[in-house]
This record gives C-alpha cells, sequence and structure tokens, in this order.
C-alpha cells in the first residue's frame, strides 16, 4: 500500500504538468518569488472557476519534496485525502468574495545562522486583477501587506544553535477594502517630572515582533502612520534601558497618547570649595551601562540630565571625582573642589593671620 503512494503523488504531478502555468480556468492569478541567500521558491495562488478549498485535479500543484537546504514555500490546507496533497505550490480557490490563503516559508538551514528573505510579486500581474478586488499579505507579525500598493516584502531570519528550520506563518487575503481600518498614534515620550524624553527608542510591537520602530525628536514626538487596528505593546527604550512597556489599542482614526517613562532628573552642582563659586564648562559623565552622556555645567555651575531608572556613575574627570548612584528618584548632587580662586583665599587668610601674629608679638617685645 505504502508502494503505492509515491507513484500516485508522482501520477498526480503528471496529470497536473499537462496543465499550462496559467490555469485555463484562471480568473485571475500571481506568481509570488522568494529569495534568499541560500536559495529560494516560487508559490503561484489565484481563483479559477471550478475550484474548490480542497485540491483540485487538473488546476492547483502539489508541493515539490522537502529540500536539506534552502527555502521551502507551499500554501497549506489540512483536511486532504492524502497528507502529501495538504501543500500546494500552486493554490486556487473559487470565486468569493473573502478568500484567504495559508503561505508557509520555511527556512531550512543548520544554525547559527542570519538572513534576509524577500517576497516580490509582479505588478504587471496586480494590473490584471479585476480592481474590486483587494488582495493583502499578513505578515506573521501581524502587519497588513496592501499588495496592489507594495511590490515587495522583507523579512529577518536567525536560525539559532541546534536548529536547523525555521517555520514562517503568512496569510493572504482578498476582502472589501473597508473592513481594513488603519489608524494613526501620535505619541508624546516624558519623564516622571513631565519633560520630554528626545532619542528614546519607541516601538510598535505585536506578537513579539517589532512592526514599527522611531526616535523621539527634541521635543519627545514620534509618529505611526497607517498602523492596522487592534491591540499591539508599546515599548520605550532610553539609553539602552527598557523604561516602559504596556498594551494599546490603536483605533481607527487619529490618536494621542502620552507616556510617563520611568526616567528621572539628576541634577549635579559643581562649585569651588571654600568661597563656593559656580563652575562653569566643567564636563559631567553620566554612565548607563555601556551608555554615557556628557554635559557640561551652566553658569550656575549645574548640569543636569535625564537618566533612567536604576545604576549611574557620575564622574567628573577634570577634576578627578566620581561617584556611583541608584535612581529611582530625582537626584541633586553637589561636588566641591579647590581652585585657583580658594588658594588666593587661603593665601590671604594665612597672610592676615601671620601679620596679625607678628604685631601681637611685636607688642609683647616693646612691652
Amino acid at each position: 500500500m505504502n508502494k503505492c503512494v509515491p507513484l500516485l503523488i508522482l501520477a498526480i504531478i503528471s496529470m497536473s504538468l499537462l496543465v499550462n502555468s496559467a490555469v485555463k480556468n484562471e480568473i485571475w492569478g500571481l506568481t509570488i518569488t522568494i529569495t534568499s541567500s541560500i536559495g529560494g521558491a516560487e508559490v503561484r495562488f489565484g481563483i479559477a472557476n471550478g475550484a474548490t478549498e480542497h485540491f483540485d485535479f487538473g488546476i492547483d500543484y502539489p508541493a515539490p519534496p522537502p529540500v536539506p537546504e534552502g527555502v521551502e514555500a507551499y500554501f497549506y490546507h489540512s483536511g486532504e485525502m492524502m497528507p502529501e496533497l495538504e501543500k500546494m505550490s500552486m493554490c486556487y480557490l473559487g470565486p468569493s468574495d473573502n478568500l484567504t490563503w495559508t503561505l508557509i516559508i520555511v527556512y531550512v538551514k543548520l544554525g547559527p545562522y542570519t538572513d534576509t528573505v524577500k517576497l516580490r510579486w509582479n505588478s504587471e500581474e496586480i494590473a490584471k486583477i479585476p480592481e474590486n478586488v483587494s488582495l493583502y499579505l499578513i505578515t506573521p507579525g501581524g502587519e497588513t501587506i496592501n499588495m496592489r500598493e507594495k511590490f515587495e516584502y522583507s523579512f529577518e531570519v536567525n536560525v539559532p544553535s541546534n536548529m536547523n528550520r525555521v517555520i514562517f506563518n503568512f496569510k493572504i487575503e482578498t476582502k472589501p477594502i473597508e473592513t481594513i481600518e488603519y489608524g494613526e498614534l501620535n505619541v508624546k515620550v516624558i519623564s516622571i517630572e513631565n519633560k520630554p524624553l528626545s532619542n528614546a527608542e519607541v516601538k510598535l510591537v505585536y506578537d513579539n515582533n517589532i512592526i514599527k520602530s522611531r526616535l523621539t525628536d527634541i521635543n519627545g514626538l514620534i509618529k505611526f502612520e497607517e498602523i492596522s487596528t487592534g491591540r499591539y505593546r508599546l515599548i520605550v527604550d532610553y539609553m539602552g534601558s527598557k523604561v516602559y512597556d504596556k498594551e494599546i489599542e490603536v483605533v481607527s482614526g487619529t490618536q494621542s497618547e502620552i507616556i510617563k517613562c520611568e526616567v528621572y532628573t539628576v541634577k549635579v552642582k559643581v562649585s569651588s570649595q571654600i568661597i563656593g563659586v559656580p563652575l562653569s564648562g566643567v564636563n559631567v559623565k553620566f554612565t548607563i551601562g555601556s551608555n554615557e552622556v556628557n554635559i557640561e555645567t551652566d553658569n550656575n555651575g549645574i548640569a543636569e540630565a535625564l537618566i533612567p531608572k536604576g545604576k549611574c556613575i557620575v564622574k567628573i574627570e577634570s577634576l578627578n571625582i566620581a561617584k556611583e548612584i541608584n535612581i529611582d528618584k530625582s537626584l541633586e548632587l553637589e561636588f566641591k573642589t579647590m581652585t585657583s580662586n580658594d588658594y588666593l583665599v587661603l593665601a590671604i587668610i594665612f597672610s592676615i593671620i601671620l601679620v596679625v601674629a607678628m604685631i601681637i608679638g611685636y607688642r609683647k617685645i616693646r612691652r
């Protein structure tokens, strides 16, 4: 019985190869080409008269056998009379308003290995699809790609050690355009004391995949446009530390969010030891892990920085001063150092004391 299965599959493939690459009953079809550094694959899908949601002899093609190394791609549909027919390199469905194809891409390579995989489709074939048919590629991360507007999609592959394959699950959908809703998200990132955070990385995450990422401007602002409505995680990284991580609901239209992060103000004042004069132009270095920021003191001798929660080293190299602090609230630190003016004041004080002592001694001698 088992020996007959390969022969039956071969017969099915042979029957399918008798059909032209463009199916006779095809209403429309689209080929997707997948490429990578270790190989590629090609699949085709579409709508054809007489096609069903199952494998159709003379219309659908079974997928090629698995590869020892490279890229496999196929449309998957469970419940076929033979498991080998659940994977198709060419998959057609019958005419309908709302259709879904499940596209599986398998990257086969012994890890560790990193690569970029590209999906491309032909704009000329897209132009032949009826205008009333909307076509969307749904990525494993939940991002929605309008296949009429964009003609390629790239994603990164990271094969861990001791693994030899990574599987990615895409969906292709046709649906009325009005069912796809988009939102615009305006975000302002601030510290605990409501100060704007610049150069903070704001990430929009869906199903543990980063959909979009932006750096805030000097006012702590970023904007995410054309986001599919739904629930996401909003993560903010600042100076190498995660300072915010919460869920957010993106709705249609424009919405604004103010994000208050675990970032505190650390104010350092540098002045002379004796006369207490503020020292301007002194470089103060704030180090958090492998990240650092350098700020010079102003005319009031103050250097102010926004620092994430955790350990921080404050260092003034020119004065040979360093201090490790734990940031869990806003702090004010003061460092004093001897300056030339301080030494001058000391010299004057000592001189006065010496003169006074000499006068007293002289008067005692006169007596």
